[in-house]
């Protein structure tokens, strides 16, 4: 083939390279444009995911906070309970020794004898007069007979008079 041929050739080829040309120049700007619609989609896709995660994770914090929040509030509520009962129980305590010192003071008290010839007329009015009788060296009068034994030992007195007394010191509680 001579360059004439060549020419020629040349020049019946262009009308079909440009349109060749042309095709592939829109198909590459389709596929550009699928690509980008397919990106942007995706892209879409993946944000709504991000969100809907996003919400699901917040939501399951607040859960969750509102959880530690309630085992927190139970447990400060567990200690000041424990912390009034311990108060109760020392306030309780106190008194409960103040009232037996009170009453055990009663045997150095100059009234003592005559308290002490009531508590065996007392006791001998409980148990009979064949009772037993010992007198603490804390005060009173503790009297026996046979299986039975009469308490009026001044602690004892003053712990009975406490327990008689424990609605009413249960009620400055409430």
């Amino acid at each position: 083939m001579t360059a004439l041929d060549i020419d020629r050739a040349r020049a019946a080829l262009t009308p079909v390279a440009d349109e060749l040309q042309h095709r592939a120049t829109m198909d590459a700007q389709r596929i550009v444009a699928e690509a980008e619609a397919d990106a942007g989609r995706i892209l879409d896709e993946a944000r709504s995911q991000a969100e809907e995660m996003l919400a699901r994770a917040r939501s399951a914090a607040v859960v969750e906070i509102a959880a530690l929040r309630n085992t927190e509030n139970a447990r400060i509520r567990r200690e000041l309970r424990a912390d009034l009962l311990t108060a109760r129980r020392l306030a309780y305590d106190q008194l409960r020794h103040e009232a037996t010192v009170s009453v055990l003071a009663l045997h150095t008290d100059s009234s003592y004898p005559a308290l002490r010839d009531r508590l065996r007329d007392t006791a001998r009015q409980v148990l009979g007069s064949r009772a037993v009788m010992r007198e603490p060296a804390e005060g009173g009068i503790i009297a026996e007979t046979g299986h039975r034994r009469l308490d009026l030992g001044l602690s004892a007195l003053a712990a009975r008079a406490l327990d008689r007394i424990a609605p009413e010191i249960d009620g400055l509680w409430t």
